[in-house]
């Protein structure tokens, strides 16, 4: 579950996807509708090896593939 840095007015339809890539490295798609008065920060926070460095994490960017959850629903 996610938090954020101001206060929203709504949040709902969330989902999540989670998946181990090779045993270690793991992918997490995650999409919701918000309603906000204000730009603000999403915080998911995600396991990561201790101690930290700065290439933990990678983000990619799906805006492009809208249909991701609706074709993960067609596997099942």
């Amino acid at each position: 579950m996610c938090c954020f840095s101001r206060p929203v007015k709504f949040v709902g339809a969330t989902k999540i996807f989670a998946r181990f890539l090779d045993g270690a490295d793991q992918c997490v798609v995650y999409e919701m509708t918000i309603d906000a008065d204000q730009e603000l920060a999403m915080i998911l926070p995600i396991p990561v090896a201790q101690p930290a460095k700065d290439n933990a994490v990678s983000f990619i960017d799906l805006s492009g593939y809208a249909t991701f959850f609706q074709d993960l629903d067609k596997a099942f």
